[in-house]
């Protein structure tokens, strides 16, 4: 079980982590924190949960890798339902990556158990992703201008 190309808007890395750690019943040193451009340890006993925090972008990295199924609640659990626990335990906005035709085509989730498609603009700079719109309304996501045919 792995996921990857799932980005926080978190503010507290700490929190990411305490998060992780209570809601999937995962021991403390499973979970490893890095800030920077630091690298998390390999080998024997690596921890299972790699949080990345790039200060810079402003962003948190969440990176999973698991030889057997994931200890989630009720099972195995895709990228957008981790996300989703994710986001309901921290109070913040994911990006998870939609395996879409472009590669600022994202998953916008949020906290309030929202989620939806969002084109993101490559070009915005410090602060992470920055949707440019949806492609239908996303709870929890009012702001962002819904795409239309039309204009």
């Amino acid at each position: 079980m792995s996921y990857s190309g799932i980005y926080l808007d978190a503010k507290d890395p700490q929190r990411v982590v305490e998060v992780v750690e209570r809601e999937f019943g995962l021991a403390a040193g499973q979970v490893h924190l890095v800030l920077g451009e630091g690298s998390p340890p390999s080998g024997p006993g690596w921890p299972a949960v790699v949080v990345t925090c790039d200060p810079v972008e402003r962003t948190v990295e969440i990176e999973v890798e698991f030889e057997e199924p994931f200890p989630a609640p009720g099972g195995d659990l895709s990228a957008l339902e981790f996300a989703k626990v994710l986001c309901g335990g921290v109070g913040c906005r994911a990006y998870v990556s939609s395996a879409g035709l472009t590669p600022n085509q994202w998953i916008l989730v949020t906290p309030e158990g929202g989620h939806g498609v969002v084109l993101t603009d490559d070009d915005a700079g410090e602060g992470g992703l920055q949707p440019v719109f949806a492609y239908a309304l996303i709870e929890g996501a009012p702001e962002i201008p819904v795409w239309s045919e039309t204009g």
